[in-house]
């Protein structure tokens, strides 16, 4: 009887983060289309500048208040997650600004991917067969969206963006190497707000490191203010915040599962608010792509379970 309160205990634990992450993950799905919306008025260097200090200046009280709680080895972790953020930040931005939004949310469906094979590379987390199969599926979904197009030379409706493309992969690489990095530095003793105010100054540098080259005449107006205050507030520390709680208790794959939601709204808004279009290849890689995903996504609610939280001292 015990063992069975017990495991249901874990179920409804496991079913509070996974709310905690599908809230996360609907924040951050109009991103990119508010991103793009808002770069029209203002440099990206500038813009990420911006929406990371804002981040960094709110969290400073809290790494006040924590500093003594950090040491050599979590500033490390800490300094890493905010380099890979930055990189992260840096080519998703540019991404969009090269291309269209709808174009940047496709590619970035093999971001899960990745980003669960290096979860289980650089954490010890296990991947089951099942698991394995949903990534190859959805991995092929991604090849369909990104390679056939190219292959077939197909003009039309479709655009391929060669150098966006290289940004948005840069992206796909770089974000899980933040979100990992995140929950290494926080387990070893960083609380979260602290964590995201070092990484955010982080960012902050590295892209003001750019700022020589932007242009004087920049304008900030009203588009650019709810940019800022969206994708800095909103995603870039609300959103993200509660992307790594849940990460922290659910793991990578239903995480990433729970992202490939989001990319779906994020596909479907720039269709609506941009009149952007969707071609054949992006349809037919999306279903591959949300076939690869339930599979690994069934399997891991049935069997998966995870024991670490997130420090909140």
């Amino acid at each position: 009887m015990g063992f069975a309160i017990l495991k249901q205990m874990t179920k409804t634990k496991s079913h509070y983060w996974f709310f905690v992450g599908l809230i996360g993950v609907l924040l951050a799905a109009p991103n990119a289309t508010v991103i793009k919306y808002s770069l029209g008025e203002i440099d990206p260097f500038l813009f990420n500048t911006l929406r990371f200090l804002a981040i960094a200046l709110i969290t400073l009280p809290f790494l006040i208040k924590d500093r003594k709680l950090i040491n050599k080895t979590n500033f490390k972790q800490a300094i890493l997650a905010g380099f890979f953020m930055a990189a992260a930040v840096m080519s998703y931005v540019w991404g969009i600004k090269l291309s269209q939004a709808s174009y940047v949310s496709i590619v970035t469906l093999i971001t899960p991917i990745i980003f669960i094979l290096l979860s289980a590379k650089l954490t010890g987390e296990k991947i089951s067969n099942k698991s394995v199969a949903g990534i190859t599926i959805a991995a092929i979904g991604a090849l369909i969206i990104i390679v056939l197009p190219v292959a077939l030379k197909q003009s039309g409706e479709f655009i391929f963006y060669p150098l966006a493309t290289l940004f948005i992969l840069l992206n796909c690489i770089s974000f899980p190497l933040a979100m990992i990095y995140f929950k290494k530095s926080n387990e070893s003793g960083i609380p979260m707000p602290s964590l995201l105010s070092i990484s955010s100054f982080v960012v902050c540098i590295s892209n003001a490191m750019f700022l020589g080259t932007v242009k004087n005449t920049q304008v900030i107006n009203g588009k650019v203010i709810f940019g800022i205050i969206y994708s800095g507030i909103v995603v870039a520390l609300i959103s993200r915040a509660l992307n790594l709680a849940s990460y922290e208790h659910i793991g990578s794959v239903v995480v990433s599962a729970l992202n490939y939601l989001e990319t779906l709204v994020a596909i479907l808004l720039p269709i609506i608010i941009l009149d952007e279009k969707l071609s054949t290849e992006m349809v037919i890689g999306g279903i591959l792509i949300l076939i690869g995903v339930y599979v690994v996504e069934y399997h891991k609610s049935a069997h998966h379970k995870h024991h670490h939280a997130f420090r909140s001292h």
